[in-house]
């Protein structure tokens, strides 16, 4: 079955259903989840679910074959630019902006870059981005253009073999728009054989140090550079390392605590509710390469408990063990993902 960017697909062996929003080889896709998980998947193992329109501004005014062709282009090393990661902006025309994510560093990564709009996160782009390489993300005019205010790149090394652990990386930037607009501002950039205006994503490092402290942040911040003739501020943008909450997340499967109606449902109908939000949690922790969660199951007559942890012996290679009883007291239980 052929697809195209686009297209609403379902899984044959899961019951998941996504957009494809990239197009890898001949024989895999990648798939983007409602959750907003960018999934690589053989095409023998989807099937068509109707038509329907993807709404991500990252394909909105292109042709899928530009989107196709301008993914993961490798490029020469013999450019002397700074080994980092940089988000590209060119003019395609008077109005609108093409955005290019340029992965100027050794080693292969994965983006995840959200925009925050109406108090969401929503996802601009997911993907592996190889080393020396460059990826077309979209373009982007007039009221579009607002996105870039409010700006989330998160990355993690795909080395297969490393010398060093190289830590995920996650920064925020804010764009004043009306300054991709000034053309003072663009330079040209070889790689690309266009004038652009750069921005080093390269992030902070985020790293766990101890379970009850906060995530630090391990380089100083970082501000907006060109990548030749020298740093220069354009429009005050500012990049911080992104905020993080507590180093392990929690789900409370407390009913009430889970925004769902329950009046009316018998206690079987509940913990089968609980359950599925304990597997949809975990399975959406995994996915995102958490190491540790904490369900929160109460004590009561212990049968949450027990079916909570009859879920997670159905997982491979998970390993589960009783909380901190300082934090939660004898009610939760620490899951450990990741060895």
């Amino acid at each position: 079955m052929d697809f195209k960017i686009g297209d609403k697909v379902s899984f044959l062996n899961e019951a998941l259903d996504g957009v494809v929003t990239r197009i890898i080889d001949n024989d895999s896709l990648e798939v983007t989840t409602s959750d907003g998980f960018g999934i690589p998947v053989l095409k023998e193992e989807l099937v068509k679910s109707g038509d329907a329109s993807f709404s991500n501004n990252q394909l909105k005014g292109h042709n899928q074959e530009t989107i196709k062709s301008a993914a993961n282009v490798p490029f020469s090393k013999k450019y002397s630019i700074e080994r980092k990661p940089y988000l590209c902006f060119s003019n395609k025309d008077s109005k609108a902006k093409e955005v290019f994510l340029l992965n100027n560093t050794h080693y292969t990564q994965f983006y995840a870059i959200r925009v925050q709009r109406k108090g969401e996160y929503v996802l601009l782009y997911s993907g592996k981005v190889n080393k020396q390489s460059y990826t077309f993300i979209g373009a982007f005019e007039g009221s579009e253009l607002e996105v870039f205010n409010k700006l989330f790149v998160d990355s993690l090394s795909l080395e297969f073999s490393e010398k060093e652990r190289m830590l995920p990386k996650s920064i925020e930037l804010k764009i004043k728009p009306q300054k991709l607009f000034k053309d003072s501002s663009y330079k040209e950039i070889p790689i690309l054989n266009k004038e652009c205006i750069a921005v080093d994503v390269s992030g902070e490092f985020v790293q766990k140090i101890e379970a009850d402290k906060e995530p630090v942040a391990l380089t100083p911040k970082k501000e907006f550079t060109y990548l030749q003739k020298g740093p220069k501020i354009i429009g005050k943008i500012e990049l911080k390392p992104k905020k993080r909450g507590r180093s392990r997340e929690e789900l409370d499967l407390h009913i009430e605590k889970l925004g769902v109606k329950y009046k009316g449902k018998t206690n079987a109908q509940i913990v089968q509710i609980q359950l599925g939000a304990a597997k949809s949690f975990i399975d959406q922790s995994i996915l995102a390469g958490k190491r540790e969660i904490v369900l929160i199951h109460g004590v009561g007559n212990g049968r949450l408990k027990d079916e909570v942890h009859k879920l997670l012996k159905s997982y491979y290679g998970i390993r589960f063990e009783s909380a901190d009883i300082r934090l939660f007291g004898e009610g939760a239980t620490l899951v450990h993902l990741k060895g």
